[in-house]
């Protein structure tokens, strides 16, 4: 056996042993979630909601809640994947980060993201957004404020130009709409929502008025309009804060979900 063979095997044992042994969960809950991001409980919710996508199929295979918990590590943080996988609470090979962290992003989109991410389905869910933005905001029959942000990647090998954005770099380009606290998918709209000036003027959707001169009801209508849709820019900078690994000098692969014919930012 040679000697990398071999120092390669000795590693595979300390990392399997740092797993028996060290129990993430033991940590507090503050420093679980300072760690994870998320608290014990929604990881419990996502090993169970995950398990079956998962679950281990060798005996030495990795358990459901290593390979979330090594997922959201890297969600979190966004280094480099032998990092993740040295760190004493995961203790996994930089090859087997590659896979969870697609296993994991993979599974959440095809399993949860139609639950979680959703257009107010009911006419009384919808009116009661309306009363907010009527109420807080001064804004007559609006539920939703749009935008875009990029998420960073490497330049793809196929249909690069499809991922060059205008500032420079290849990215993919997220489009959501905040509902006060809520993300949903861009869907075709019925009702209004707010845009920024790069969105043309609909019948569903309202922009900014423009060189609207000061004073006057088209510069006051501005005003309230942008100081209502940045809701949705605080919420892409949270998200960012929270998942670093979305922050543009973060530069992730991709994958492609062929259920959602889409590519994912992850790594590969």
């Amino acid at each position: 056996m040679s000697w990398k063979k071999k120092r390669q095997e000795e590693k595979t044992i300390i990392m399997r042993t740092l797993r028996d042994t060290v129990d993430p969960f033991n940590l507090t809950d503050q420093q679980f979630t300072k760690v994870f991001r998320l608290s014990k409980d929604a990881v419990n919710y996502l090993c169970n909601a995950l398990e079956l996508t998962l679950q281990r199929r060798r005996t030495n295979g990795l358990c459901v809640k290593t390979q979330v918990l090594a997922a959201l590590r890297f969600f979190a943080i966004g280094s480099y994947q032998k990092g993740i996988g040295n760190d004493y609470l995961v203790s996994i090979s930089q090859p087997a980060v590659s896979r969870v962290i697609k296993a994991v992003a993979v599974g959440i989109t095809q399993i949860l993201a139609d639950e979680w991410i959703q257009f107010p389905r009911t006419e009384e869910k919808r009116a009661a957004l309306k009363r907010r933005f009527q109420d807080e905001r001064n804004f007559k029959d609006v539920i939703g404020c749009i935008d875009c942000t990029h998420v960073a990647m490497v330049r793809p090998k196929e249909h690069e130009e499809a991922y060059a954005n205008h500032k420079g770099f290849h990215s993919i380009n997220v489009q959501a709409v905040q509902m006060f606290n809520v993300l949903v998918k861009n869907y075709r709209y019925l009702y209004k929502t707010t845009g920024d000036a790069g969105y043309f003027l609909e019948p569903w959707l309202m922009t900014p008025i423009t060189n609207a001169p000061e004073g006057s009801a088209e510069a006051r209508y501005t005003q309230y309009h942008c100081s209502t849709r940045n809701c949705v820019e605080r919420t892409f900078d949270l998200l960012k804060n929270v998942w670093t690994c979305l922050l543009s000098h973060r530069v992730l692969r991709s994958c492609y979900d062929s259920k959602y014919n889409r590519s994912l930012c992850c790594i590969t």
